[in-house]
């Protein structure tokens, strides 16, 4: 005769989902799972608006700083005319180094602001806008189908805030590296001399219609 098999209430996983799993590894599964929901994993946490600013200043600062030999490459190539006229080979000598990095102390002291801006009001808009889309339960339905729309909406907005600040940067750091100012001091002068305010927000509304559908693309 078949000895009687007992009911042992240890050994029953304490998830329903873990029946496949061994009674150690449930146990283990559980109490992880308990965990998460007591503390919390740091992807499920959203960031502080503050801590958006910190993460886009130093993402675009670093950024900029590491791109800025080959942007002045591009500007001294686009404003060069004739037979001044360097070619790539030239500008890769090791005797322009100096000359390819003009201009990037200021463009990292001026990425700072433009990157925090940037990003944080990016998310702040982007999480607004998704708050309000689940409030309203017609578009909760539709938010993956609106999605895309949703972030050219955050994107434009953040870009339009951002230019308030990118604009003046690209218009002093690109004047330094084509060579026509030695440094930042020299560059805000010579500009505001020129045309006061609006010497700096030149090219306004061409650089938005560039950045914005590059920006959402990227994003």
């Amino acid at each position: 005769m078949a000895p009687a098999l007992r009911f042992n209430p240890k050994k029953i996983p304490q998830n329903p989902t873990d029946f496949d799993l061994s009674n150690e590894q449930a146990n283990v599964v559980y109490a992880a799972k308990q965990r998460k929901k007591r503390v919390g994993t740091g992807s499920d946490r959203q960031l502080f608006f503050w801590e958006n600013m910190v993460s886009g200043a130093v993402s675009r600062s670093v950024a900029q700083t590491v791109m800025h030999p080959a942007n002045t490459m591009k500007t001294i190539m686009q404003s060069s005319r004739g037979p001044e006229r360097p070619t790539i080979g030239q500008l890769f000598r090791p005797s322009m180094f100096k000359t390819l990095s003009r201009g990037a102390g200021a463009n990292f002291v001026l990425s700072i602001p433009h990157g925090a801006v940037n990003f944080a009001v990016l998310e702040f808009v982007r999480g607004r806008m998704s708050k309000f889309v689940d409030s309203v339960p017609t578009l909760a339905k539709r938010k993956e189908k609106i999605g895309p729309g949703l972030d050219f909406l955050s994107s434009a907005f953040s870009t339009v805030c951002c230019s308030v600040i990118s604009t003046p940067q690209m218009m002093i750091t690109d004047n330094i590296m084509a060579g026509n100012y030695p440094g930042l001091k020299s560059a805000c002068v010579g500009l505001y001399k020129q045309r006061g305010i609006q010497g700096f927000y030149t090219g306004w509304l061409p650089g938005l219609a560039g950045k914005i559908p590059s920006y959402v693309r990227a994003r």
